[in-house]
């Protein structure tokens, strides 16, 4: 198991599933110095800039190579954001632009295969223009229900205006290089960025390759080590290694010297960079990924200008004149009525891909309700929910219990498909203070718990229950105390399909300080840096040998 920078354990699919949906080779690269280059100016930028005020809620591509596209339309629904002076989250993302009608369409036209990545021709994209989620996902479709569209399908009640679309197009695309002159091209290229988010443009950009280090607590670069993931991850369905290995790496595959694959390689993953802060590590920029709010901090990391420059491999800028039309606009309401509480299951021919692992409430319950209204009975009050009631969204959604001001507010009970279920109080209309928000499988089993204290709609503090699905920690469940967005405190991490149980204090998601291990009947208490033996401790073997002393990484340092 992974050992280091375990917030990644909380990420269902490992870097190297996520990393195939960015192409990058010369071909590319020679295309991306024909769009117009970033000039520079004499005007200063200033110490700090952020677009994060204009951004939608989280977005996460699943286990999905469409990356790109998810970036794209994130920088598309930025530039609307700002275009028209929205800083609510929750109306911003209900006017977010589509990452599926983006890599759909780009791929059929094409004619390419629905599976992999994009190669990042964003002139060539950028001619189909963006249509909103509201006019396609919305709401049968994630991010607002568990079942996203997937295959080139096209649910039938799809009827855009295709000119209005096309139009929604970006205006202006400027890519960022060094001049061939250029005395220092990193300093000149980061004077490029700095210029461009100063003009409340977006960034776009790709790393070639992405790192299995990717990651960590709000902060990365490339010195930070992982442990090699010889032995416990797999490299095309075999082991690497017959034994754990316990060195640590900043290579970007993940492996030491003596593991690396020789035919290693790597993929490409495009993000957006959103910000920048002179103060920050030295200096850094703000990236915003695709992995959901709780990868890095809440969806966001901080990168070293210096890092940032060593290991971007294309770097883009885009901008939309408010003159121009905004809305993706239907062809008829006529032909686009939906009836809000029927879920077009039997519709032929259109393929779906199950999402309930990536599936965030702050989609499929808060967004929605700044589309459109679902179907109310209770207390009103001037027009506006008052009191107590029940609203069932468009997606199935419901919610029992008290409003104030037509937002849920006060104590409540909602459910989501046999899905998710919060039973607790709530402040305009999030999930706010005490509380226990319950996920199930599709069995009924709970899979996920938390029970404690939640703020704006997260969870921040108290018990957390979490079966894990991931390269860090494979087929575990985790039951003990949380907060900081991890794993901190006591806890208990039992394997379902090994004899093998961690106990003891956990900080940032790793057994660190005082615990016990049982592997297969051998028991160990002491030390633990990581989840891995370090320090003093005892080692009992279950045919009754002991193993006394200090550990260093795993093994007994031998006086």
């Amino acid at each position: 198991m992974k050992r280091i920078l375990i917030v990644t354990a909380l990420i269902i699919f490992s870097n190297t599933l996520y990393s195939q949906g960015l192409i990058w080779n010369d071909e590319v690269a020679a295309h991306h110095k024909t769009y117009d280059r970033v000039g520079l100016s004499r005007a200063v930028s200033p110490t700090s800039v952020s677009l994060e005020k204009y951004l939608p809620h989280i977005m996460n591509q699943g286990q999905s190579d469409m990356c790109a596209a998810y970036s794209m339309a994130t920088c598309r629904t930025i530039l609307y954001a700002r275009n028209n002076n929205l800083t609510d989250i929750d109306k911003i993302s209900a006017e977010a632009y589509s990452p599926y009608y983006i890599y759909a369409k780009y791929k059929k036209t094409m004619g390419q295969a629905w599976e992999g990545g994009l190669g990042l021709y964003t002139d060539r994209i950028n001619q189909f223009g963006y249509a909103k989620m509201k006019d396609i996902e919305y709401p049968y479709y994630y991010p607002f229900t568990k079942n996203s569209l997937w295959n080139f399908s096209l649910p039938s009640y799809v009827d855009l205006d295709i000119e209005s679309v096309k139009n929604d197009k970006f205006d202006n695309i400027y890519s960022i290089y060094a001049s061939d002159d250029a005395v220092d091209p990193a300093k000149e290229i980061i004077r490029q960025i700095k210029s461009e988010l100063s003009k409340e443009r977006p960034i776009l950009y790709g790393m070639f390759p992405l790192p299995e280090s990717w990651g960590g607590d709000g902060y990365w670069s490339d010195t930070i080590k992982i442990k090699c993931l010889a032995y416990f991850n797999q490299w095309k369905g075999k082991y690497i290694a017959d034994e754990e290995c316990n060195i640590l790496t900043n290579d970007p595959s993940g492996f030491c010297k003596e593991h690396k694959p020789e035919d290693w390689k790597g993929g490409g993953h495009a993000m957006v960079v959103i910000g920048y802060d002179d103060e920050k590590y030295g200096g850094s920029f703000h990236i915003l990924n695709s992995w959901g709010k709780d990868w890095g901090n809440n969806g966001k990391i901080w990168v070293n200008y210096d890092v940032f420059v060593k290991t971007a491999g294309f770097i883009q800028s885009f901008d939309k004149e408010k003159k121009s039309i905004f809305d993706s606009k239907k062809k008829s309401e006529k032909t686009r009525k939906k009836d809000i509480l029927t879920f077009p299951e039997n519709e032929v021919g259109l393929d779906t891909k199950d999402f309930s692992k990536v599936i965030d409430f702050n989609w499929i319950l808060f967004s929605q309700m700044t589309i459109e209204g679902g179907k109310y009975a209770g207390k009103k009050k001037d027009g506006l929910k008052e009191g107590k009631g029940t609203y069932i969204l468009p997606n199935g959604v419901t919610y029992e219990g008290e409003w104030k001001n037509d937002k849920m507010d006060g104590i409540g009970k909602l459910t989501y498909n046999n899905m998710y279920q919060y039973n607790g109080e709530f402040i305009s209309g999030y999930f706010h203070g005490n509380g226990v928000l319950t996920k199930f499988d599709s069995w009924g089993d709970v899979i996920e718990e938390s029970d404690g204290i939640f703020a704006n709609g997260y969870f921040v503090k108290g018990r957390k229950i979490i079966d894990i699905a991931s390269s860090s920690w494979p087929g575990y469940r985790y039951e003990g105390a949380f907060e900081n967005n991890n794993f901190n405190g006591f806890g208990i991490a039992k394997s379902y399909k090994a004899l093998i149980v961690y106990e003891g204090i956990f900080k940032d998601g790793e057994l660190n300080g005082k615990g016990k291990s049982n592997h297969y009947g051998d028991e160990y208490s002491g030390d633990f840096k990581n989840s891995v033996k370090h320090g003093y401790g005892i080692l009992k073997y279950k045919n009754g040998s002991v193993k006394e002393g200090n550990w260093e990484w795993g093994e007994l340092v031998k006086e």
